[in-house]
């Protein structure tokens, strides 16, 4: 009797120890820095690359003055990255440029051009004006390489969400305009997700959570997601608009604890029972 209680008692203690939750980590949008706040060297963080650093001033058109003063324009998209949150299903992104998002001409302040830009920026990323400023990111729920939902900036001010400017949450509609005027039927009653900061010098990047992802039809964590960016307007004639290709991604799957729990009693007990019988030790038969 002792044997078996000291048996079950070393089972269940192996069996606590190896059902430790199998965390995925967590993201916190500290510093709206999006290398910092989502490193791609975290194993839960899927980046798309959409251009290395050596093409941080040559992805895209920007005027030749710009780059003659060392700016790199705030529409170049370096990556876009990825975490799911399956516990608190919570869908993160971060889009990572090489400047400031939304400042065009690479001076270092959002809303104000040197006098040689031959367009126009916006402050508030066009909240407050007629622009058709936009950063939008596409996700496709359903692996059939477009837009389920739709989250950012629209182009259309007439779309305006409740988020930092005008940050909405969208079902995704057929548009001949391109990613940023495809912002249909808002989903933020349910859905709402927000900018962690808006872009500026201290915030450089644009950070942003959707809640309850698996809850909109056609999710399935099993198939992953795509995900697609853009960033552009037609108001910054110096500087030309960027995107990101709708890129598929696997979503980290956590085991339920009480599978954890389960399989981890077996292991341990055979992992105990066959100890015994290697040392010759009785039988619990």
């Amino acid at each position: 009797m002792v044997r078996r209680r000291l048996l079950f008692g070393a089972a269940t203690l192996l069996a606590l120890v190896g059902a430790r939750p199998a965390a995925a980590g967590s993201i916190s949008f500290m510093t709206g820095d999006v290398e910092k706040d989502m490193p791609s060297s975290s194993p839960d963080v899927v980046t798309i690359v959409n251009h290395p650093d050596s093409q941080a001033q040559t992805a895209i058109y920007q005027a030749p003055w710009i780059t003659q003063n060392g700016w790199v324009n705030g529409r170049v998209i370096k990556d876009v990255r990825a975490f799911y949150d399956q516990s608190a299903d919570k869908l993160y992104v971060g889009v990572n440029f090489f400047g400031i998002a939304g400042d065009v001409d690479g001076n270092g302040v959002v809303g104000t051009a040197d006098p040689k830009f031959s367009g126009t920026e916006q402050a508030h990323l066009g909240l407050f004006s007629h622009s058709d400023t936009s950063i939008a990111v596409g996700i496709d729920l359903k692996n059939s390489g477009t837009p389920t939902i739709i989250a950012g900036i629209a182009s259309d001010k007439s779309i305006i969400g409740p988020g930092t400017d005008g940050f909405t949450v969208n079902w995704a509609k057929d548009s001949t305009a391109g990613l940023s005027g495809q912002f249909g039927a808002s989903l933020n009653a349910t859905h709402n997700g927000n900018l962690a900061f808006e872009p500026s010098k201290a915030h450089p990047d644009f950070e942003f959570s959707i809640d309850h992802l698996s809850t909109i039809p056609g999710f399935s964590i099993t198939n992953g997601i795509g995900i697609s960016a853009f960033s552009g307007s037609s108001d910054d004639i110096d500087v030309g608009e960027d995107s990101v290709q709708m890129t598929h991604i696997a979503l980290e799957q956590i085991p339920e604890p009480t599978t954890i729990l389960g399989w981890s009693l077996v292991a341990a007990a055979a992992a105990c029972g066959g100890a015994i019988r290697r040392k010759g030790g009785p039988s619990l038969a």
